[in-house]
């Protein structure tokens, strides 16, 4: 029988925290529904992207400093995929969105 693990990032109460699930809801929607990435990948290009960590430790560069969307390009952008992405042209409530954020 497969078992399934679930990872989290621990938030520390700090200054970000909801800046930071914020971003991180808009980075995953748009990593599964305007670049088409299944769910799984999208977590993988983050941690191989070392955009996971960054976002751990809450690094103000990072949380603060750039956009959901431009947080998807620079973790694309690190693992040598192409990094065009487009803009979501609606409010982030997807399901993905809300996957992402919690």
């Amino acid at each position: 029988m497969a078992s399934i693990e679930y990872a989290y990032i621990r938030l520390n109460d700090g200054l970000y925290d909801e800046e930071l699930r914020q971003k991180l809801g808009t980075c995953f929607d748009a990593a599964v529904n305007c670049c088409g990435m299944r769910g799984r990948t999208a977590v993988q290009v983050l941690i191989a992207s070392g955009l996971a960590q960054q976002l751990e430790c809450q690094n103000p560069g990072f949380v603060a400093g750039k956009s959901g969307t431009e947080l998807l390009m620079w973790a694309l952008d690190s693992c040598g995929f192409p990094a065009d992405v487009p803009n979501p042209a609606r409010m982030p409530t997807s399901p993905d969105y809300w996957v992402g954020y919690m």
